[in-house]
């Protein structure tokens, strides 16, 4: 009888446990499907980034939809649109409903349009063929040193957005919306409210310096940027209240920084450029506090935490690696250019692995 009631249930298939929508516990897994796992993330990546560039979460924003309906919305193939939205699905980017359509998640949400915390420029960004393309060559990076980005598009990241405006847009954006989901951990961990007038250097749209002055209405401000950067500002300190509080100039880092600021503002500045360069960037800030001892450097960046611990920032490293010829650094690889730059740094010990490094000057 036993085997009788097998025999007919091979005939229909299992039901699903009830976390069958959970993917497999990475740790619980054989090594060789952890790696597998762990390489099919370019396939994720790249249909999330391309959904994001649909903006697929828009259009589903009002209700789930059917992939013909989104099809007919972006111009594209329904039965291949079902297939990335089914496989964004599987990392919870998306649902697949009974009935066929298709709905936001948590996640999803994250790649509307304007919302608090969007990813959507970032998701357009990591899968654009400018940052894609170069992890091609990241071979021979690690032979050479030198970033892939400059060898496949034959010039470097900055020059290419000033050549392909509309990735450096998108590029902008991201970085605006990283900044305003960072800035808060930042203003939590150090009193910006000390300082009369704060200097942003490298600043973009000048988020950073918007939510500082924000806070401390008795500041004003001084943003530095690229001029295809600084132009874009203006509405973003108006939305913030603080555009009559804030001067603008357009310039160059590497040339000069203008003087006369309380504190200097780095926010993931540094990590863009390999030492030389970012000793470059810090001597002229040096340069621009001159005698004032009161003045003060704040670099808001990644410390690289030491062996095996956990670090997003040992991951984005890999990005500056190829992409900008930049690095991330460890404590004393940050003790070392702030010296050599006349200052000292003062930091915790046993601070977050994202920072406030504060510089004295020496």
């Amino acid at each position: 009888m036993e085997q009788a009631a097998a025999d007919a249930g091979q005939d229909r298939p299992a039901a699903p446990p009830d976390d069958a929508t959970q993917p497999p516990d990475h740790a619980s897994q054989p090594p060789q499907e952890q790696v597998f796992t762990l390489l099919a993330g370019k396939w994720t990546a790249q249909a999330v980034s391309a959904l994001a560039r649909l903006g697929i979460a828009d259009l589903l924003a009002d209700g789930p939809r059917t992939p013909e309906e989104l099809a007919a919305a972006t111009g594209t193939h329904a039965q291949s649109l079902h297939r990335v939205l089914r496989a964004a699905a599987l990392v919870h980017v998306f649902t697949e409903r009974p009935d066929g359509t298709f709905a936001l998640t948590p996640q999803a949400e994250t790649l509307r349009t304007g919302v608090p915390g969007s990813m959507r420029a970032f998701a357009a960004l990591i899968g654009d063929d400018a940052t894609w393309r170069p992890y091609g060559d990241i071979l021979e990076t690690i032979r050479t040193g030198e970033p892939a980005f400059d060898r496949v598009h034959g010039a470097t990241v900055y020059e290419y957005f000033a050549r392909h405006p509309e990735t450096g847009a998108v590029f902008d954006e991201a970085m605006t919306a990283l900044s305003e989901e960072s800035a808060g951990a930042y203003l939590g961990s150090y009193d910006f409210g000390r300082f009369a007038r704060v200097a942003d250097i490298g600043g973009g749209r000048g988020q950073m310096l918007a939510e500082i002055l924000r806070l401390n209405p008795g500041a004003r401000g001084l943003l530095l940027e690229r001029p295809d950067v600084v132009e874009q500002a203006q509405p973003l300190l108006r939305k913030h209240g603080v555009a009559d509080r804030v001067e603008v100039v357009a310039g160059d880092f590497f040339t000069e920084v203008p003087p006369g600021a309380d504190a200097y503002v780095l926010k993931t500045v540094l990590h863009n450029w390999n030492d030389a360069d970012a000793l470059r960037i810090l001597r002229n800030v040096r340069a621009a506090v001159g005698d004032d001892r009161d003045a003060r450097l704040l670099v808001l960046e990644d410390v690289i935490q030491p062996l095996n611990a956990w670090d997003v920032g040992k991951l984005i490293d890999i990005d500056m690696l190829v992409n900008v010829g930049g690095r991330g650094r460890t404590r004393e690889d940050w003790e070392r250019l702030f010296t050599a730059a006349g200052f000292t740094l003062r930091l915790p010990e046993g601070a977050a692995a994202w920072s406030v490094l504060e510089g004295i000057p020496a």
